[in-house]
């Protein structure tokens, strides 16, 4: 993580000179690129160059022949070795000089600004590749490493002055501790050097045996140590087994001479390291010099920024751990605990000689622990076989979740799929470990590796919580059971999340489970359980399948109510029939638990939770809504009413025409006419009475309104003979020389008879005086095939210019423009949001008649209402009629075009 602002301001306050230096680098960088695009001679150019130049003079000043090192490690850019913030403008910075070749910038107290202008004239003008630039730079400072400006090109081991066969960790160290740095500092970074004191320890003191030395190493204990190309240095054979206490002693004696480096010590030389590693145990001996000879083969190591004495110890720790491993001295179990001591005993040394990670940790940039890095080490240090093995095993469990990762991946790379299921399942298994310890670790880990489960076979999350559930029935821990608990609720989200059912079945049943043997920890999981099983995607999945997988059925069977209610909300937004009838036979197949919730739901819930169940009862337990329904009705307002309708016919169950015949005399009377449509549609013969009744008593009461146009069209798209004399006199009765009733009901009256008798209707046309392209506009019929939940009653036309009217509401009187008409209702563009449900008044001009019309808002989007007359006067509708009847006609012409009223 990144390091609290006040960190580095402390630091940089406590040092002038580097935020001076800090200051520089970023004027620098920003200085180079300015170069690079404008030239040298360009104003902003020479402003950075001024800036630059006069931050640069400062953090020189008082700095004596040491100056200011620029640096670069990776991304990271280092000041005297202090490295800066990871900003994206440093990283850059940091990357052009890498890919060029360079380490590190060295300016001299000597430095004037010519020398600073040709440093940067020579980035400015550098060429295409990277490795131009240490060329141009070279020929522009003189291809000298002393001059007032120098460059180091990069190296396997970072050189800086004196400091040259030091790491940048030594570097760090020296440039902290001052003069006396430099006395250790040949010994304690170099494998090969203190090899040699071990070599030379035992050859002044007799002790040949255990290693031995070439002329200059064993001679000159005291002297100064030359490297290998004087000296032959023989690692001792592995005769002697060191044990713990050894190891312990080498660490504390690599804890003291890291002590004593950091401190300073003046009587600390050669001698004395040669003093201290003779008074070893010969055991000891022969463990070190081994360490040592392997770190001399492989320095500059993978860790080059930890020092020397650190990198032993943990190389010795290691060792010593997978040497009794492979003996099988001890268990995998038994190696951590023995790495945990070792990493007691490391942790002092650590703490004196990791500066550069202290640094690294206040500038912001992550590092691994040290816990981490020790395991690391001794992961990798297992061959193939040993990890597998251990993986295998009921230990699985002290390994660490990335060790199992990385070796997992490993094996899917080389397509052993198998086997990875093999030590994952495993892994699983140790969840009934005997010791809390493994048994938490577990817990823990799974969560870790889940993705990895899925990856390599989905199907063991079924197995995986199938574990989990058993354990959590026996578990006495109370935090193990939290983890637990935890580990099941992930799982069962994952198995939601990737569909895999059989895997949610099985948390559905262990959640049933510990509800009979724990029943409150059960009431705990599963609402937690539960919000990850996306029903919504389940359903749909359902929708899609040819036929509803059986593991899926037997999930949603474990939450009737849950599925009940969301198959509530999809069939809403159901627009085919073949949806609708899916999500019936599926809340059908649940059983009666979910059907049973409905009906409470609908007798117990607040209208807007109860209305939206109407069209599941219709078809699964139709007897029981109509007892229901009357009573419900009367306590509810217009726009339920309206919703219960609608939900009828979303439902389309047979049995609709007689449940709204049996409400018609408590439904609102602006939802009558949407009702008495859907009796008609229904195709029900048995409801024509009411339908002959609404006819009867409007022709004795002498009404001629929407209701009894509504209820004769109904009459003609039943076929009901018994209607046929009504009817007929409401066509051909006469009164003098004039037909006794209005335009419009003899039309409605003659287009039933014409579905009811059409031969009588073909004679009767021709001479009763109606318009033919009038005839034409008929109420549209039912079609049983159309694959399409909602139907249209009438054509509705779409007007190429809009109709500009006004509704009027109890709010007031709003502009609206008519988009789309038919003789039901259309859409208009309105600025104001109408409320759905609400009965308003609404008028237009199609030419020159004005047309008015009570309407019902349907629905209302941004801008845009769509509404349904539910009371028009009958010479309206025929001033209505006429105008839709020619723009009907044209566009059975031409399709394409379609003129305005």
């Amino acid at each position: 993580m990144r390091a609290a602002p006040t960190a580095l301001m402390q630091m940089l306050e406590a040092n002038p000179r580097l935020a001076n230096a800090r200051a520089f680098a970023r004027t620098l960088n920003i200085l180079l690129k300015t170069a690079r695009l404008y030239g040298l001679e360009h104003d902003r150019t020479t402003s950075h160059f001024n800036t630059a130049w006069n931050e640069l003079h400062a953090c020189l000043q008082g700095s004596g022949e040491e100056g200011l090192l620029l640096g670069v490690s990776g991304s990271q850019v280092l000041l005297d070795g202090v490295p800066l913030e990871a900003k994206p403008s440093e990283r850059s910075f940091a990357q052009m000089l890498s890919s060029s070749g360079l380490s590190s910038i060295q300016f001299s107290s000597r430095v004037t600004p010519d020398d600073f202008a040709r440093f940067v004239r020579a980035f400015a003008t550098r060429g295409p590749k990277p490795a131009d630039l240490v060329k141009q730079l070279r020929s522009a400072l003189g291809n000298t490493d002393k001059g007032p400006i120098s460059i180091n090109e990069v190296r396997f081991v970072a050189q800086d002055g004196a400091l040259a066969e030091a790491g940048l960790a030594a570097q760090l160290a020296a440039r902290s501790l001052g003069e006396d740095a430099s006395k250790l500092q040949n010994w304690l970074e170099d494998p090969t050097r203190l090899l040699e004191l071990i070599a030379a320890a035992e050859g002044a003191h007799g002790g040949g045996n255990s290693s031995s030395a070439g002329t200059n190493g064993g001679s000159n204990p005291t002297g100064p140590v030359t490297g290998l190309q004087k000296t032959s240095v023989q690692v001792p054979p592995d005769s002697i087994s060191a044990n713990e206490e050894d190891i312990s002693r080498i660490i504390q004696l690599l804890s003291r001479l890291g002590q004593a480096e950091i401190q300073g010590d003046k009587h600390v030389d050669a001698g004395f390291i040669n003093q201290e590693v003779h008074n070893l145990p010969a055991a000891s001996h022969v463990t070190l010099a081994q360490a040592l000879a392997s770190l001399a083969a492989v320095r500059p190591s993978e860790r080059p920024d930890t020092p020397l004495l650190v990198q032993l110890a943990e190389h010795i720790a290691v060792r010593f751990a997978l040497e009794r491993f492979e003996r099988g001295d001890v268990k995998i179990n038994a190696v951590v605990e023995l790495l945990d001591r070792m990493k007691k005993e490391i942790s002092a040394l650590r703490k004196v000689l990791v500066i550069h990670e202290e640094k690294m940790n206040r500038a912001g940039i992550a590092v691994d622990s040290y816990a981490e890095i020790l395991d690391r080490q001794f992961w990798s240090g297992l061959p193939a076989s040993a990890k597998k093995k251990v993986l295998l095993s009921p230990e699985a469990w002290a390994i660490p979740p990335r060790n199992i990762r990385q070796f997992t991946q490993e094996l899917l790379e080389r397509g052993e799929a198998s086997l990875a299921r093999d030590i994952l399942l495993n892994y699983a298994t140790c969840l009934h470990n005997p010791q809390t310890g493994a048994r938490h670790k577990t817990a823990v880990g799974l969560t870790d590796l889940i993705d990895l489960y899925i990856r390599v076979d989905p199907l063991m999350l079924q197995e995986v919580i199938l574990h989990l559930g058993e354990q959590l029935n026996r578990e006495a821990e109370a935090e193990l059971e939290g983890l637990l608990g935890a580990a099941l609720v992930r799982f069962s989200h994952e198995a939601g999340t990737q569909h895999r059912f059989t895997a949610v079945h099985q948390a559905l049943l262990t959640v049933e489970e510990l509800g009979q043997a724990r029943p409150a920890l059960a009431q705990t999981l599963w609402p937690r359980i539960k919000v990850g099983f996306r029903l919504n995607e389940f359903l749909e999945e359902a929708l899609r399948s040819p036929r509803v997988p059986a593991d899926l059925l037997e999930v949603l069977r474990r939450m009737p109510h849950a599925t009940a209610e969301q198959a509530t909300r999809r069939l809403s937004r159901c627009s085919r029939r073949e949806e609708r009838e899916v999500l019936v036979n599926l809340l059908r197949d649940i059983g009666n638990e979910g059907v049973t919730h409905l009906r409470r739901t609908l007798c117990s819930r607040p209208a807007p939770e109860a209305a939206p169940t109407v069209a599941f009862l219709s078809r699964l337990a139709p007897q029981e809504l109509q007892e229901s329904l009357k009573g419900l009705l009367r306590d509810w307002d217009r726009l339920y009413h309206d919703q219960v309708v609608r939900q009828l016919a979303l439902g389309g169950a047979p049995e609709r025409g007689k449940l709204l015949a049996h409400l018609l005399n408590v439904l609102d009377p602006s939802v009558m006419p949407e009702a008495i449509d859907e009796i008609g549609l229904c195709g029900d013969p048995t409801t024509s009475s009411c339908l002959l009744h609404i006819v009867e008593g409007a022709v004795a009461e002498s009404r001629e309104d929407y209701l009894l146009v509504k209820a004769i069209e109904a009459l003609g798209r039943l076929r009901e003979a018994k209607s046929f004399p009504l009817l007929r006199s409401l066509a051909e009765d006469k009164q003098l020389w004039r037909w006794r009733h209005q335009h419009e009901l003899r039309i409605t009256a003659t287009q039933a008879l014409s579905k009811i008798d059409p031969e009588w209707g073909s004679h009767f046309i021709p001479q009763s005086g109606l318009d033919a392209r009038e005839m034409m506009l008929a109420p549209l019929e039912a079609s049983p095939d159309s694959p399409w939940l909602r139907q249209r009653r009438y054509v509705r036309i779409q007007l190429s210019s809009a109709l500009a009217g006004s509704v009027t509401s109890p709010q007031g009187k709003y502009p609206v423009e008519v988009e789309e008409l038919s003789l039901g209702g259309g859409l208009a563009a309105c600025q104001r949001h109408l409320k759905p449900g609400t009965v308003m008044q609404i008028e237009f001009r199609p030419g020159w008649n004005s047309i008015r019309a009570q309407v019902l808002v349907r629905e209302a989007r941004p801008q845009q209402m769509s509404f349904e007359m539910v009371a028009i006067e009958l010479a309206d509708r025929c001033k209505l009629r006429r105008p839709l009847a020619g723009l009907h006609l044209r566009r059975e012409h031409s399709p394409a075009a379609c003129p305005g009223v």
